[in-house]
């Protein structure tokens, strides 16, 4: 059942190949007359065909091998010198190993998965509790006050009252970012035809009132745009982008806007929101994208937005990148196939 054929270790022609072989590389019986050991296997060393070092022979290699038709499959590959009618040659047993391979390949990735989640559930549980409990904390320290009653007047209750809400509002976004995060997890990709502009205007207005300074939309998105993706996911990658350019607008200029921009680019389509706010330090970069990360203090934020933002364009097949320039601007790009596909 598996490969065999005998090889001619001097100019690596096949001199036999039986059917199972032909069966594994896609070739006929007559097409095998033709074939060259290097045509199967470029990267395999010349040593496993020598025959005169005793100590490559009886070999056994896992390596690619390569289809008639330029596919690539696993194949574990062992040697037997034989001898023919007084001449030397070299025999070669394949077993495919393409399943087990795949399978390892697989609990490879999911131990590195397993690690990852399992270190981001450590400062999941910690930065969660701290980011809901302070404004609980909070809120129990204001309605003491209020309720003890002493010399306030009206208007320091209705001071303390605006607090109160304020940190619920805070409750509220770290409960809205922790489902966001839990649905890209466990939800599967529902593709469906999106109009950018119109998730871009929307964002915008949604978001438009987190500063009190004024940043406007400016849109330029290639026309006839065909994009089938997930909706909710990308609304909330669009809305957290467009945030943070809100949020962290210059407030010492009159000009502020964000600009989403699209094009496609072969069968991808290119998204940038770009801004000319506050910026990115060089050195905080590499660490935007990770959880509970925050670069300003500016605002009060949980630090999920981007690594949510990071997580869905991974499961949506894509690529986010970032450049910033301190006290000029930020573009982060997106790279999302046109048509998302399992």
């Amino acid at each position: 059942p598996h490969g065999t054929v005998i090889l001619n270790p001097v100019n690596k022609n096949l001199v036999y190949a039986n059917p199972a072989f032909c069966t594994m590389f896609g070739f006929t019986v007559d097409e095998v007359k033709h074939v060259k050991f290097d045509m199967l296997h470029p990267e395999l060393s010349s040593t496993f065909i020598s025959l005169k070092e005793s100590s490559v022979t009886n070999q056994s290699l896992v390596v690619e091998c390569k289809r008639k038709d330029g596919s690539v499959f696993h194949a574990e590959i062992s040697n037997q010198p034989v001898q023919i009618n007084h001449t030397d040659y070299l025999a070669c047993f394949y077993v495919d190993i393409s399943l087990q391979k795949k399978a390892q390949d697989e609990l490879i990735q999911n131990n590195a998965e397993l690690k990852k989640i399992n270190s981001e559930l450590d400062n999941f549980v910690y930065s969660v509790s701290h980011d809901l409990r302070a404004p609980l904390l909070a809120i129990k320290g204001l309605i003491s006050l209020i309720q003890s009653g002493g010399n306030l007047d009206e208007g320091s209750n209705a001071e303390f009252l605006q607090l109160v809400n304020d940190s619920v509002i805070r409750m509220d976004e770290t409960i809205k970012e922790i489902l966001e995060y839990s649905r890209n997890a466990r939800l599967a990709v529902k593709p469906e035809r999106i109009n950018l502009a119109e998730m871009a205007t929307l964002a915008h207005k949604d978001v438009r009132y987190y500063s009190a300074h004024t940043v406007d939309l400016i849109l330029d998105i290639e026309p006839g745009i065909d994009l089938v993706s997930d909706r909710s996911r990308l609304n909330t990658v669009v809305k957290n982008l467009v945030a943070n350019s809100v949020k962290y607008a210059r407030t010492d200029i009159s000009n502020s806007f964000v600009k989403v921009s699209a094009f496609k680019k072969d069968r991808d389509l290119i998204i940038q929101v770009s801004d000319n706010g506050e910026g990115i330090s060089e050195h905080h970069q590499k660490k935007v994208f990770q959880m509970f990360f925050r670069g300003s203090n500016k605002t009060t934020g949980t630090g999920l937005g981007l690594y949510i933002t990071s997580e869905i364009i991974q499961k949506l097949s894509g690529e986010i990148t970032l450049e910033s320039v301190k006290n000029q601007g930020t573009t982060i790009s997106i790279r999302l196939p046109l048509e998302y596909q399992e």
